[in-house]
């Protein structure tokens, strides 16, 4: 895991409804996420979330709890949940598929 304090997050616009669109910098790099933030008791859900910045697996398992410690720690929840959007581009059976949701309990 990446040391505490190695990954900032910032929510850089708010747009319709509850559509945010996040900045997250990381030791691996940047990257940048838009997607439906919502409070549900003590869960934050990031719904239809599209991610973009970093080539696939640079982050690695290590990575990808260290980015879902800091969001538990910084929105003050028990757990996240992250639903991917459906993709829109590519050919083949993925298309149109929802990849399965990341959960982050504390």
């Amino acid at each position: 895991m990446w040391p505490a304090g190695s990954v900032a997050i910032a929510i850089l616009a708010y747009g319709r409804g509850n559509t945010v669109l996040i900045e997250i910098e990381t030791p691996a790099g940047r990257l940048e996420a838009v997607g439906e933030l919502e409070q549900i008791g003590r869960t934050l859900y990031f719904r239809r979330a599209h991610i973009q910045g970093l080539h696939k697996g640079a982050l690695g398992r290590a990575g990808l709890n260290a980015i879902g410690a800091e969001i538990l720690r910084e929105a003050e929840v028990d757990a996240v949940v992250i639903e991917g959007g459906a993709r829109t581009t590519g050919a083949g059976p993925k298309r149109g598929r929802r990849p399965p949701p990341f959960r982050y309990p504390r």
